[in-house]
Order: structure tokens, then sequence, then C-alpha cells
């Protein structure tokens, strides 16, 4: 009975260090949860790094579009609505710093929707791209040959707001050849078109006109005055029609706010009246050591404008004044 208790005793003492060498160590339990963090943490780290990838290809993507945003809006040209701007871009133009584009601006009035078209005339060549951007320098489009009537030339259309800044980057589809077109900028409410600058002489009738086909925009020209120390625009008082006629005295800059219903937009027009008066007293042949008298006066069309007057004998200056 005793051999067999011993046998007995062994043998659960046998069973026992088998199992005790199956009991996971100390510690063993916090290894295998801090392990599943780490990989956790590994994963949110990947994530993290696939966006910072994603946000960088963004800002590389956004460079090769635009570089020194704010140069750009400094020098950016400002477009009126319904204006012409002719673009000429020579074929050794830089690419580099976006020197191969002219950059224009515009600022609508009302909401809607606004289309950026180029277009080429008789003398004009090239394939024209462009570019619209907001004002924080964003992408919104870009178009290469959508334009009906010339497949080389671009069209852009956006819904844009009311009192916000876009930018419009026109450009050349191949940097190996000049590119020279026209811009506009017009909305889907709203097409005219307009002389910007009239130059004539002093005393001359001149018309300042909207072009539309569409009877059921109205008008409304406005002079540009000094008001205290600004100057500001005043409505011309029934001058209501596509048509505005004035006698040029001065130069003078004119707006016509032409409107279908609740859309405005704004046309600026500036009359440039080319005069320089001089009178001159004295003229005439005298005799060898007589004494001459000669006067001159000159006025401009500009008051705020002096007129330099300067003598001369034998292409020698002898006197000089203002």
């Amino acid at each position: 009975m005793k051999v067999k208790t011993k046998q007995l005793l062994a043998f659960l003492m046998s069973l026992t260090l088998l199992v005790s060498g199956l009991t996971l160590p100390a510690g063993a339990a916090d290894t295998k949860d801090e392990s599943a963090k780490a990989v956790k943490k590994a994963d949110v780290q990947s994530e993290k790094t696939v966006e910072k990838d994603e946000e960088a290809l963004g800002a590389e993507r956004k460079s090769d579009h635009v570089k020194n945003w704010n140069r750009i809006i400094d020098f950016a040209k400002e477009i009126c609505f319904s204006e012409t701007v002719d673009i000429e871009i020579k074929e050794d133009t830089k690419d580099a710093d976006d020197e191969d584009k002219v950059w224009l601006k515009f600022k609508p009035l009302s909401d809607g929707t606004y289309t950026v078209l180029s277009s080429k005339t008789d003398g004009q060549s090239g394939d024209p791209y462009g570019y619209l951007y907001d004002e924080e320098g964003n992408l919104i489009k870009s178009d290469d040959d959508s334009a009906p009537s010339d497949n080389n030339c671009f069209l852009i259309s956006s819904t844009l707001e009311a009192g916000k800044t876009y930018y419009i980057a026109a450009s050349r589809f191949s940097t190996s050849e000049d590119a020279s077109y026209s811009v506009k900028v017009f909305s889907e409410l709203l097409d005219f078109s307009y002389e910007r600058t009239i130059n004539c002489e002093k005393g001359d009738s001149v018309t300042a006109a909207i072009e539309a086909d569409n009877t059921a925009y109205s008008y409304q020209w406005q002079v540009e005055k000094l008001n205290g120390y600004n100057y500001d625009y005043e409505d011309i008082e029934g001058a209501t029609t596509k048509q505005y006629q004035m006698d040029a005295l001065v130069d003078t800059n004119l707006r016509c706010l032409v409107k279908n219903g609740s859309f405005t937009e704004v046309a600026y027009i500036s009359v440039i009246v080319n005069v320089f008066d001089l009178q001159v007293s004295g003229e005439g042949r005298y005799e060898y050591g007589q004494t001459v008298e000669l006067t001159a006066s000159g006025t401009t069309s500009d008051s705020d404008t002096p007129v330099a007057i300067r003598w001369q004998k034998n292409g020698i200056t002898i006197s000089e004044n203002t």
C-alpha cells in the first residue's frame, strides 16, 4: 500500500511539473498588450504619414501653377467686366516663377456664373492656356481648347461670389512658341462690350457707348468727382441709355452701371483730352542789337499739371521755369 502511495505521489508530482512548464512566464501578458499597442500606434503613424504625403502632394501640385502668390497679388492687372485685354507671351519667356503667365484679376459685383474666354483675331496666334484661381491661390479650373469659336482657345466657366477677388493666369500650352490672343470676362446674365479709352481733342463732342444686344438691360451713367478729399462717382441725371454724349473739355472718368434684373456690372471709360495750348508773344524779325521781349504761356487739359517752359538760344538752354 505504501509503495502504491509513493508511486501515486510521484505521478502527481510529475503531472504538476508538466503543468507548471506550460504556465506563461511572469509579465508575458503585459508584453502582449504592449505589442498590440505598438502595432496600433504604427498604424496611426502610417495613416498620418499618408495624410502628410497627400498634403505635400497637394501643395506641390499647387506650386506647379502658382509660385510667389503674394507677389502675384501685388502686380496682377485689374480687368474690368467685359473688357478685352490683349495678351502677348514670347517664346523665350522663362517658365520659372510663372513668368510665362500674364496675371489678371477681377471682382464680381453680383453672385453668378462667370466665363473667362480667350480669342484670336487677325495677327494673333499660338495656343492659349488659361487658369482661374480664388483669392487664396487655390486653382478653381484650367482649360486649353474648350472655346467653341476656336479649338485652340480656352473657356472657363464657374460660379463666383460677389465681393471676392479672382485671378486669371493667361498662359500658353507650349513654351516653344509665341502666344498672342485676347481675354474677356463676362457673365451668363450680362454680355456687352465697350471702348475703355477715348482719345480726343479739346472741345470735341465724344460718345461713350455700351454695345449690347439684350434689350432687357438698363443703364446708368456716372461721372467721377472730387467729394471732399476723395473721388467718387455720381449719377448723371438723365443718362440712362446705352450711349452718353459729352463735350470733352478736360480728362474725365466715366462709368456705366449695366443691370439685368438684380444683376449689375460696371463698365469704366476714360476720356483723355489731348490738349496743349501754347501762347507766345514777341515773335518777329528784329534788327541786330535791338532789345526783344518774348513771353510764353501754356495750359493743359489737367489743371493740376503745370506747364514747363524752356528757352533756348542756338540749341542751348538759357532759361527754364514752370
